[in-house]
């Protein structure tokens, strides 16, 4: 498995069509975010793995 994260410096795979950010604020300061490189189009299915990865972090559910 290969890294293709674009913010990585040391990625040797930059085959990725986008990048999907997913920040958490709280009273002005940034308490979590998630960053998922993907191929095609994007969908609601990538906005909610994302969001289902958040929640198991937090440990909000």
């Amino acid at each position: 498995m290969s890294c293709t994260n674009p913010l990585s410096k040391t990625s040797s795979d930059y085959s990725y069509d986008g990048l999907l950010v997913l920040e958490l604020f709280y009273n002005g300061n940034k308490v979590y975010s998630i960053y998922r490189d993907f191929k095609g189009s994007i969908s609601e299915k990538h906005y909610l793995t994302l969001i289902d990865i958040m929640l198991d972090d937090l440990e909000i559910r």
